[in-house]
């Protein structure tokens, strides 16, 4: 998953220095540094609004601040250490990223908890996923809600109907004449559809 941002003041004043950040495995935090990594090395010096400073040790940066001493690892910083950079930024692009966390000038900070779910969830498709926050099922309940991926109401139904010992594997016929579509339909009203994914209601 990746995102690209364009420093804002250059943006405004038509200067189009984009940076991409890879998403993966970046917490919140990770992503603001990275971010201000980005707006130190592509910032154009006639439209920036700040002096910001970079620890020339540890290569922390700190937009809009003057330090004298780096808070992460405590190295001496001075002039040499500092410039000017904008201070702000606008989305450009993304890539891999559900729409619903990106907005105009940022992603959504939810976007994270979503990395880290997918991370601790590998059995899940993101696809599966995406296809539940469609349908309003929040993340906490996603593992417990999701009942698989179909072609259709009448194939959910058929396969959780043979799941759950509903049909005897020795019926014939009329037993094995079932309306499978009116079957579907009552069970929707405990379920969910969503881009092929099916979610049960909690």
């Amino acid at each position: 998953m990746y995102i690209t941002l364009y420093p804002l003041a250059d943006y405004t004043n038509g200067h189009l220095n984009p940076f991409t950040i890879e998403l993966d495995g970046l917490d919140l935090d990770g992503y603001r540094q990275e971010i201000a990594k980005g707006l130190w090395n592509n910032s154009n010096p006639a439209t920036s609004n700040v002096i910001s400073t970079k620890c020339p040790d540890c290569e922390q940066v700190f937009i809009s601040e003057q330090l004298d001493l780096c808070p992460s690892c405590g190295e001496g910083l001075g002039a040499d250490d500092q410039k000017p950079t904008n201070e702000e930024w606008i989305v450009c692009d993304s890539a891999d990223v559900p729409k619903r966390y990106v907005g105009e000038y940022d992603l959504d900070p939810e976007f994270f908890e979503y990395s880290q779910f997918l991370k601790e969830h590998s059995w899940l498709e993101a696809e599966a996923v995406n296809a539940g926050l469609d349908a309003e099922v929040s993340l906490d309940d996603i593992e417990e809600a999701y009942s698989g991926r179909f072609d259709s109401d009448e194939a959910f139904a058929e396969n959780l109907a043979e799941e759950i010992g509903a049909i005897d594997s020795n019926a014939t016929w009329p037993n094995t004449c079932i309306d499978w579509e009116r079957a579907a339909r009552e069970l929707m009203w405990d379920y969910t559809e969503s881009n092929g994914y099916y979610f049960r209601n909690l």
